[in-house]
């Protein structure tokens, strides 16, 4: 039995430190599109991130046969002062941006995983799904950005972290 207890209490130091690091990874996901009627589905949009968050960029393309009507954003970034979301249907494309603090001190978004947005499509007839990927564009410059704030050096600075993206 002690032996059996040894062996467990190893596994545990073992595996509780990758745990702990799993849960450290900063993660965009696309969740699967959940079709709401015969012609619309709703594509969840889902952030893990690690540290509090002050800032996301996030350029978007998605699979032809479908329009992007509108960008809902969650209540987890409600108290962010600028939401905004580019959608150019023409190339396929949305660039969405949220900046906690524009004209007065908010709240950072809070470390942890939940939705931050919702994308609605309408799609062709026998368009069964959207596919969604993560774009880097240029001219004006974004790519898939989390943002935080610093203060580790005594001052604040601002960082910047690719999360992985998932879908």
């Amino acid at each position: 039995m002690k032996h059996k207890v040894f062996v467990a209490s190893i596994l545990v130091m073992f595996l509780l430190p990758a745990f702990a690091l799993a849960a450290e990874i900063d993660k965009f996901v696309a969740a699967k599109a959940a079709p709401t009627t015969t012609d619309e589905v709703v594509v969840p949009l889902v952030v893990t991130n690690s540290n509090q968050l002050v800032a996301l960029d996030i350029p978007l393309e998605f699979s032809e046969g479908a329009t992007l009507d509108k960008v809902v954003f969650a209540d987890r970034v409600k108290d962010f002062q600028l939401q905004f979301a580019n959608i150019d249907n023409e190339n396929r494309r949305v660039i969405i941006g949220l900046i906690s603090m524009v004209y007065s001190q908010t709240s950072d978004l809070p470390a942890g995983t939940g939705s931050i947005a919702d994308l609605y499509f309408t799609v062709d007839p026998g368009v069964k799904g959207v596919e969604i990927k993560s774009i880097e564009l240029q001219n004006p410059h974004h790519s898939l950005t989390y943002y935080y704030n610093d203060f580790s050096s005594g001052r604040p600075q601002v960082v910047s972290v690719h999360p992985e993206f998932v879908t």
